[in-house]
C-alpha cells in the first residue's frame, strides 16, 4: 500500500490563541470571536458622550477593559472551548490559508457593535 503525501503547513505570524481557535474551528466548525475593541462605545451621561479629544486614553482603557470583561464572562460560561479571538486575526489567517468560509464568517461577525 502506497501512502499519499500529507501537506505540511507552517503557521507563522499568528498568536497561539488564534491558531488554537482556528484549529478548533477546522475540527468542529465552531469559532468564537471577541468583540473588536473599537466596537465599544463611550459611556454616556445625559445623552452626551463623556469622551473628548482630551481623554482619549481613558476611552481606550475603557474599551480594553470592556472587551476583557466580555471575554472573561465567555470563558466562565464555556471553559471547555478556546477563548474568543480577534476576527481580524482570524481573517488574516483564513485568507493566508484559503479558508474562504472562515474569511466570510470573520468579516460578517466583526461588524457587530457591543454595549
Amino acid at each position: 500500500m502506497k501512502l499519499l503525501p500529507v501537506p505540511t503547513y507552517n503557521f507563522y505570524q499568528t498568536s497561539f490563541r488564534t491558531f488554537r481557535a482556528v484549529l478548533y474551528y477546522l475540527y468542529t466548525g465552531f469559532i468564537s470571536f471577541a468583540p473588536l475593541t473599537s466596537s465599544f462605545r463611550a459611556p454616556t451621561k445625559n445623552g452626551r458622550s463623556r469622551s473628548s479629544i482630551t481623554d482619549l486614553s481613558n476611552l481606550a482603557e475603557y474599551r480594553h477593559l470592556a472587551r476583557e470583561l466580555v471575554v472573561k464572562e465567555y470563558m466562565r460560561k464555556y471553559s471547555n472551548r478556546p477563548s474568543p479571538v480577534s476576527p481580524k486575526s482570524v481573517y488574516a489567517l483564513a485568507k493566508k490559508y484559503d479558508l474562504h468560509a472562515l474569511e466570510v464568517r470573520s468579516v460578517y461577525l466583526s461588524s457587530w457593535t457591543f454595549m
